[in-house]
């Protein structure tokens, strides 16, 4: 999906044809790597918080490239930045947020600091509908897990009240 609103983005910039490659590169074939990475690690879920670390030194070096487009750094970011707080909390955070400041300033000094400040309408509505849409969708996980921990609790408040009454009748 990020290809599709970054891709928004070059096209209507008309940006060179290696901005094409290069999203091709990172939303279409990074990913299977990385998968394929992780799903060979001796410790998959490790890899894949890994992963998520890579993917902010890359969001660093996207957001010059992208010339600093709001809407796609904070979709981009924040996505990122969600499966890393789910998954490690406040620290693994400010562990990614240091990342993608390094990625910063790498594409900073690598590719200056141009600012394309208006913001095309496509590319919002799109990073706005995806990030409805994700964080619907983690909202949702969140949910899941919660009645799994219900559930999960009634059975063992259950099973304290058998294992009592058994101990009582002892």
């Amino acid at each position: 999906y990020a290809f599709v609103f970054c891709g928004v983005f070059v096209f209507v910039e008309q940006l060179p044809a290696a901005y094409w490659v290069a999203l091709a590169l990172q939303f279409l074939v990074y990913p299977q790597v990385l998968h394929w990475r992780a799903m060979r690690s001796a410790h998959p879920q490790q890899a894949e918080l890994n992963n998520l670390l890579i993917d902010m030194l890359m969001w660093g070096l996207w957001t010059p490239a992208l010339h600093f487009q709001h809407w796609i750094c904070l979709t981009l970011v924040t996505c990122s930045a969600i499966n890393i707080a789910l998954n490690e909390g406040a620290r693994g955070v400010a562990r990614a947020v240091l990342v993608y400041a390094v990625g910063l300033g790498v594409g900073v000094a690598l590719l200056g600091t141009a600012f394309v400040e208006r913001e095309n309408p496509w590319v919002s509505v799109l990073c706005s509908l995806g990030l409805i849409g994700y964080l619907m969708a983690v909202g949702n996980i969140a949910y899941r897990r919660t009645l799994s921990l219900r559930r999960i609790r009634a059975q063992l408040l259950d099973s304290e009240a058998a294992l009592n009454a058994s101990n009582l009748r002892l």
